[in-house]
C-alpha cells in the first residue's frame, strides 16, 4: 500500500471477517508507523455485533500480545495495564468498522472497491462452494491488481478462481488479474 501512497493515490484496505480486530488495529499501527496511516482508508468487517463492538472500543486483554513482532509497537500505540491492553484512540478512529456477512454478495459490494483484502483464516469454515462464491464476490470488489491475503492453511487453487497466486519472502498471496 505504502507505493500507492507515494504514488499520490488513497488506497483502500479491507480486513474481511475482523473479529474483535487485532489485525485492523495491527495494520493501522504499522501504517502509522510510516506516517501514512491518515493516507490509507481501512475497512474492518465481521458478522457479529458483539465482536465489532469489542473491535471499536479498542480493548483487550494482555495475552493478545503474546505473539508481538514488535514490541516498539506496544510501547507507541498501546496502553497497558495489569489486566488490558488499550490502542490509542486515533488508532482504533482511523477504522471504518463494520457489520457485513461475507455471503452476502450485496453486503460486500456495498462496501465499495479494494487495493487490498485480508480474508484470513475465514474460508476454512466454509464449504468449498461457499468459499467459491465468497471469494468471487471478493474479487467483485478488488481494484485491478489488487492483492487479497488468506491464511496460511488456506489456498484458492482448489477452489478455480481468476486469482493468480504469487509468493514474496515467502509469504503466498493472490493477484487479481489486471
Amino acid at each position: 500500500m505504502l507505493p500507492l501512497v507515494h504514488a499520490g493515490e488513497r488506497p483502500r484496505l479491507w480486513c474481511a471477517a475482523c473479529a474483535t480486530g487485532e489485525e485492523p488495529l495491527t495494520v493501522a499501527m504499522l501504517l502509522a508507523e510510516q506516517n501514512a496511516l491518515d493516507r490509507v482508508d481501512i475497512v474492518a468487517s465481521d458478522m457479529s455485533a458483539r465482536v465489532l463492538a469489542r473491535a471499536r472500543a479498542g480493548e483487550f486483554g494482555t495475552r493478545t500480545l503474546r505473539h508481538v513482532p514488535d514490541p516498539g509497537l506496544v510501547q507507541r500505540w498501546l496502553d497497558r495495564t495489569e489486566k488490558s491492553v488499550r490502542v490509542h484512540a486515533d488508532i482504533a478512529r482511523a477504522i471504518d468498522f463494520r457489520r457485513v456477512n461475507l455471503t452476502v454478495e450485496q453486503n460486500v459490494t456495498a462496501l465499495g472497491s479494494f487495493d487490498v483484502v485480508l480474508c484470513r483464516n475465514v474460508l476454512i469454515y466454509f464449504k468449498d462452494e461457499t468459499a467459491a462464491r465468497v471469494v468471487s464476490t471478493i474479487r467483485k470488489v478488488l481494484r485491478p491488481g489488487g492483492v487479497l491475503f488468506v491464511g496460511a492453511s488456506e489456498s484458492l487453487l482448489r477452489l478455480g478462481t481468476s486469482f493468480i497466486c504469487e509468493e514474496r519472502n515467502g509469504t503466498f498471496f493472490y493477484r487479481s488479474s489486471k
